[in-house]
């Protein structure tokens, strides 16, 4: 507990105004907002009525997010907050937000189809209405991956003027509509193509294969220019690419993708690597088959930070992927997972968890440093008087740019070790 409010207390810049200040966010300081609303308050007025901050944490309950525990990691980092007994410290309330109602209702899975073309976009408007309309709610944090809401969301809640945290989204539109309140947390794609191309580099790779699967990250942005910009910065400059569209557990997209592989490595396969922009289910399939054909060249899974360890207990050593936690990575990270373990004996830490649980803490972080729950006066704070901060799931850090600089993308390897296979953290 007194580890808690050491950091809830020791978390703020102490730089003057005048360096904190740019033209580009005046407009956003204390007291004002893009609507002109009274959204927010002094957190003396939490203290002296004794109500508790409100958030909105929006994720989705279907059952392909079963077993990520978001709203969980949220709320353990509530539960934490408020057992802290300080007067200058105001109870917090999360507002679960359920996204997945407005998808079905306006026929998001079947958006292939013409008529239904425009589903993500309105479903995400109608959830942002209904967020916008408790005037209690002070900021959003979440919005699932893999449901393309968060940047149609955003466009409401800038207009409306609320703080928005968006904890998943790699979309570049996002950054690139540079709203003053809002917050890309996940690192973009140019951050997971830098890391990717260090791990080439750490491979001595010198030509590449990139797997892609078109779409997997929900954005009309092509991935491969990022990717080949930073792999020719790190040397490899021969790449070629194998893109396709298929379902998931897809084993004729897996065969036919192999098949193609195979004729792209030709007779120097040792000096090969794979890099793969695919969702972790066709991630794995596409590793067993190669090592069936005794095919096992370096290979990077660069794709959704999704449940390797739960979902690919027979993949083989030398699989690597890129993730956003581990309980090894660091102190904060073990407390957590002990923290989590505790309060939910029956789920697993997942990353996701650890997103919801870091991304709760940095916003109350923002709020004490602020003074304010004022959305403007809490976005300037994070951006210039709030040094980079470390939680459970990396380094967050802002200063001035409009999404997540922090390095929080570490690699997680199958390795065999006293004849069992396990998941270890390398350490580059």
């Amino acid at each position: 507990m007194l580890f808690l409010v050491g950091v809830l207390l020791g978390g703020c810049s102490d730089e003057p105004p005048s360096k904190r200040r740019g033209d580009q966010f005046s407009m956003y300081d204390a007291g004002d907002n893009a609507a002109g609303g009274a959204r927010g308050a002094p957190l003396r007025h939490y203290m002296e009525s004794g109500k508790p901050i409100e958030v909105a944490v929006v994720w989705n309950s279907s059952v392909e997010m079963e077993g990520t525990n978001f709203w969980e990691g949220a709320d353990l980092a509530a539960e934490e907050i408020n057992s802290v007994r300080n007067p200058s410290f105001p109870k917090l309330k999360i507002n679960r937000v359920d996204s997945a109602p407005y998808l079905k209702r306006y026929g998001a899975a079947e958006n292939a189809n013409g008529r239904f073309r425009n589903a993500f976009q309105i479903a995400a408007s109608a959830l942002a209405e209904d967020v916008l309309e408790n005037r209690n709610n002070v900021a959003v944090i979440g919005h699932a991956f893999g449901e393309n809401t968060a940047t149609s969301a955003l466009l409401k809640y800038e207009r409306k003027g609320i703080l928005f945290l968006s904890s998943v989204s790699v979309d570049k539109r996002f950054s690139g509509l540079r709203a003053p309140l809002a917050f890309q947390l996940f690192p973009n794609l140019d951050v997971i193509a830098m890391r990717a191309a260090e791990f080439g580099k750490e491979a001595k790779i010198r030509r590449l294969i990139i797997i892609h699967q078109r779409g997997m990250y929900q954005s009309q942005e092509d991935p491969i220019p990022a990717f080949k910009k930073q792999l020719a910065a790190h040397s490899i400059d021969q790449v070629d690419v194998v893109s396709f569209k298929g379902v998931n557990n897809n084993t004729q997209t897996v065969a036919k993708i192999t098949q193609e592989l195979v004729a792209k490595m030709g007779p120097a396969a040792s000096n090969v690597g794979l890099l793969l922009l695919v969702e972790h289910q066709l991630a794995g399939l596409i590793f067993e088959q190669l090592s069936v054909l005794r095919l096992t060249p370096p290979m990077l899974a660069a794709g959704r930070m999704d449940i390797f360890e739960e979902k690919n207990k027979d993949m083989y050593p030398g699989f690597t992927y890129l993730d956003i936690y581990s309980k090894d990575r660091s102190f904060l990270a073990q407390r957590f997972y002990q923290s989590f373990k505790t309060r939910y004996p029956d789920l697993t830490p997942t990353n996701y968890a650890a997103l919801g649980y870091d991304h709760i803490r940095l916003l109350y972080q923002a709020l004490l440093c602020a003074g304010t729950t004022d959305p403007g006066s809490v976005a300037l704070t994070m951006r210039y008087n709030l040094p980079k901060w470390h939680g459970a799931s990396g380094a967050y850090s802002f200063d001035q740019a409009f999404s997540n600089q922090g390095g929080n993308l570490i690699f997680r390897q199958f390795k065999q070790t006293k004849g069992e296979l396990e998941i270890v953290t390398l350490d580059f």
